[in-house]
């Protein structure tokens, strides 16, 4: 049975697993178990009842389904047959984040209905968790936590959150860094979903059926890249018609001259390409700056209402560049975003030489009390900031935007950053000219019965999918949904396969490697307690720094608590007792002699077929007792 709870914890209806109860998964989608059910009068159900099916379900099931799943909408059941018939959706425990609108400042009651950040994943999940603290949501008693592995680019981008709930932007974010998100437990991870050696599904073996559903995203073989429109001047590069493709021109940054598009493979003619267009708008000419002092003064505020408050500037300067006014591009504003420290990830107007000294000396050198910049309040982040708890810091990384990057040539920014725009060209139309379509698998009852922990996966199962009629060779992918019926777990469950590309590390491996991930693992080098776990389709090899998972140890070693059957010869040096009273083989140094009590002969002569393959013996009928001699060439069995 299962139980139907309360938010305080009170059973408020229980049902058994009925025909038509099922659970599914679609990764970043959805995640939800149906029960189905009868009453004879209604049940007053509300948001935030829960069941709780760790422990619930068997080991078939792998463990897929072993959460906590709560009502979000209020359920509503249908009259039939004198009686009310209900088919409850329960979500997973996180899907109730849907109805908690996304804040900067939850802690303070932040009312901020629209806002933006610019910052790397982690900053911006270091909010999202900061929200979930602030609505009191735990799981198992433990705060929610996130883990990014090393496929994901550690790079800031600009995220905006318009009356956004919290389910909306933690998947925002994955698709912003072009990564997964799952939640497990009371982990949120990020990065690529894919685990284990591949298990091939077959049309006509595994499966009795499978169907193409078309991608919805963007199939490419050329790809038209360009960068963002920040610091390009406006005489940046003659226009080339030859490049001109939706308008975009000039003011962009441009691919590498000579460099018009990238393609999928060499000699790509232009009937056989398939073109797209696409803007990278965190690539531009940048320096990355760093803050060599910082200093303050406070001055008194204009508000709107007619009052007066003091604030808090903040000034700071970089001995590691001199600029200029004439730097400036006409009509931007210099602005600043901050890459460590405090402010990490957020961006401000910046302005320069606010005393308005002369930039340079008589004898043509540059005047350091002119290097000096001094920040610009604003509102964006929930309050008025720098203040006197986030403010810049000196070491703080920075860069600039809002100025002619070609002005200072020596930096050779833009040439650096054409190379870095055709770097990431070449990513994305290896993503693109890839068949991103999804299949579905639904497997065969009687194969899936046979070994229901062995042919029962997980989302993120690496899967070689076999159908002659899309594709000749097989098309490597990955579990990415499923649903199973919950009373017949074996009765045809169908898999969402979808694609599966290579991802490799984004940056270089340093000479001590501070973190690594192996087939879907991330590992520290730091001295941490990760550990690889070998799943159930896994053919890495045990070690001492490795371990089984749950469901591989019930795959691999005999059950103490439940029937089992072992596949290979098993060996019992010693002996073995069979029953309470101890009686069994006893192994003897020239020869083991078993005394088995209360057995018929024929009984014996059964229980010896069993064991034939392990001894060879005859046996020898004595009253209510027989005995099993070891003799290594018997004439006959009695």
């Amino acid at each position: 049975m299962i139980d139907i709870k309360d938010i305080q914890g009170n059973t408020r209806f229980s049902t058994g697993i009925n025909p038509g109860a099922k659970g599914k998964f679609s990764l970043m989608k959805e995640d939800y178990v149906v029960l189905p059910f009868n009453t004879l009068s209604p049940v007053d159900f509300q948001v935030g009842d829960y069941v709780d099916l760790r422990g619930v379900l068997d080991a078939s099931m792998g463990g897929k389904l072993a959460k906590i799943y709560q009502i979000v909408d209020i359920p509503y059941p249908t009259y039939k047959n004198g009686g009310y018939s209900y088919e409850l959706r329960f979500d997973a425990y996180y899907f109730k984040w849907k109805t908690k609108i996304f804040k900067y400042t939850p802690e303070y009651g932040g009312l901020e209905a629209s806002w933006s950040l610019t910052a790397s994943l982690d900053i911006q999940m270091g909010v999202f968790l900061r929200n979930l603290k602030a609505l009191g949501y735990t799981y198992g008693g433990k705060d929610f936590t996130f883990s990014i592995d090393s496929s994901v680019e550690n790079s800031s981008k600009l995220m905006t959150y318009e009356n956004m709930n919290l389910i909306d932007a933690m998947f925002s974010m994955a698709e912003k860094w072009g990564c997964d998100c799952w939640v497990t437990d009371h982990v949120i991870n990020f990065g690529r979903c894919e685990f284990s050696d591949t298990v091939t599904i077959e049309l006509g073996k595994e499966a009795k059926d499978i169907s193409r559903s078309d991608s919805k995203g963007t199939y490419a073989t050329r790809i038209y890249a360009f960068g963002s429109t920040r610091n390009i001047p406006t005489n940046y590069r003659p226009i080339d018609q030859s490049a001109v493709v939706n308008g975009i021109v000039q003011k962009r940054l441009m691919l590498p001259a000579g460099t018009p598009y990238v393609d999928a493979r060499e000699g790509l003619s232009d009937l056989e390409a398939i073109e797209a267009v696409v803007v990278f708008d965190d690539i531009y000419p940048k320096r990355v700056g760093e803050i060599t002092d910082v200093s303050s003064y406070e001055s008194e505020v204009n508000n709107e209402d007619g009052t007066n408050t003091k604030a808090t500037f903040y000034r700071f300067t970089d001995t590691g560049i001199s600029f200029s006014k004439e730097y400036i591009l006409e009509g931007q504003e210099l602005k600043i975003k901050f890459e460590s420290g405090k402010l990490n990830g957020m961006e401000f107007g910046v302005a320069f030489n606010p005393l308005g000294l002369t930039e340079k000396n008589d004898d043509g050198t540059w005047n350091p009390d002119a290097q000096l910049w001094e920040i610009v309040q604003n509102e964006d982040y929930g309050r008025s900031l720098p203040d006197e708890v986030l403010f810049p810091s000196k070491g703080d990384k920075y860069v600039l935007s809002g100025w002619n990057a070609e002005k200072i040539s020596e930096l050779g920014l833009v040439a650096t950053a054409e190379q870095e725009l055709l770097e990431a060209a070449r990513k994305y139309v290896a993503k693109t000219c890839i068949d991103d379509g999804t299949y579905t698998a639904t497997l065969n009852s009687i194969w899936v019965h046979k070994d229901q922990i062995n042919h029962s996966f997980d989302i993120g199962q690496r899967i070689n999918l076999v159908n002659p009629a899309y594709f000749k060779d097989g098309r490597l992918s990955r579990v990415i949904g499923f649903e199973i019926n919950l009373d017949k777990p074996y009765d045809s469950p169908q898999y969402t396969i979808g694609e599966s590309t290579a991802y490799s590390r984004l940056s270089d491996i340093e000479t001590q490697v501070e973190e690594l991930t192996f087939k879907g693992q991330t590992f520290t080098g730091s001295g941490g307690s990760n550990i690889y776990v070998i799943k159930t389709n896994d053919a890495t090899a045990a070690s001492n720094f490795n371990v089984f998972s749950a469901l591989r140890t019930l795959r691999m070693f005999l059950r103490k608590d439940a029937s089992d059957v072992a596949e290979e010869v098993i060996t019992f040096l010693k002996g073995l007792l069979i029953g309470k009273n101890g009686s069994g083989i006893t192994v003897r140094e020239l020869y083991p002699t078993t005394v088995l009590p209360n057995m018929s002969l024929y009984s014996t002569i059964q229980h010896y077929s069993v064991i034939n393959s392990l001894i060879t013996a005859y046996i020898h009928y004595l009253s209510d007792s027989c005995i099993l001699h070891h003799y290594k060439k018997p004439t006959k069995l009695i």
